[in-house]
């Protein structure tokens, strides 16, 4: 159903990966990584995820938990410049 909604609105699933969105055009690029019942959504346009996130709410029941730390033994810091420094140092 999920896969089905984000067709819809113009991703596309990546063959590799079915667990890997895309929707990339000239203009933005945005990525949605679906982990069991987790969704990662990250972008270059914080408009997009906003409007994303409102057509999803339609179809389905949403909790946002804010900006993504730890997720699978990847720590995750967000620097100034909007990149993501992802560092797996308790493995070290």
């Amino acid at each position: 159903r999920l896969t089905t909604a984000l067709c819809n609105l113009g991703f596309c699933n990546n063959k590799c990966d079915p667990s890997l969105f895309t929707l990339i055009t000239a203009s933005h690029q945005v990525i949605i990584v679906v982990y069991v019942d987790f969704k990662i959504i990250t972008r270059d346009h914080l408009h997009l995820i906003q409007q994303l996130i409102t057509k999803l709410n339609d179809q389905f029941s949403l909790k946002q938990l804010g900006d993504l730390d730890y997720f699978l033994g990847i720590e995750v810091h967000h620097l100034q410049n909007g990149f993501l420094f992802l560092s797996q140092t308790k493995y070290i």
